[in-house]
């Protein structure tokens, strides 16, 4: 088994420190590789290295190679913990629009909604201090 299929199978298990481990093995020797770059970015974002993750997405979303939701996703994460809402709504959308019942793709949509304000209590009005009568 390459050490993509490898990197992929331990990123589908949870294990990222594993396949981020064999996903850069992989993108040395097919670095043109979107899918492979993909799923590098996921294990970027999921052990806390979200610049790295937005410098494979980026160029991917831009030249509209991205292979796959999880891969908006993987941005959408990215952007997220980079400071990038906007933008990270906008590749939810993408997302999305490739595969609407994501549910990584889903929950993030949801973290990311506009929180209701809550209502304003009335404002009080002022009440001037009562002297006490004098005796």
């Amino acid at each position: 088994m390459g050490a993509s299929r490898r990197g992929i199978a331990h990123l589908r298990l949870g294990n990222v420190v594993d396949a981020r481990s064999f996903l850069r093995q992989a993108q040395r020797h097919f670095d043109d590789d979107a899918v492979v770059a993909a799923r590098l970015a996921e294990a970027e974002v999921a052990t806390d290295w979200p610049q790295r993750a937005r410098d494979l997405l980026e160029p991917l979303a831009k030249a509209d190679l991205m292979p796959d939701a999880d891969a908006w996703t993987a941005l959408a994460k990215a952007r997220r913990k980079t400071g990038d809402e906007e933008g990270a709504r906008q590749a939810l959308e993408r997302a999305l629009a490739m595969d609407a019942s994501n549910t990584a793709a889903k929950a993030l949509q949801q973290e990311l909604a506009p929180k209701p304000e809550a209502p304003k209590a009335p404002a009080v009005p002022a009440v001037a201090p009562v002297k006490p009568p004098s005796i």
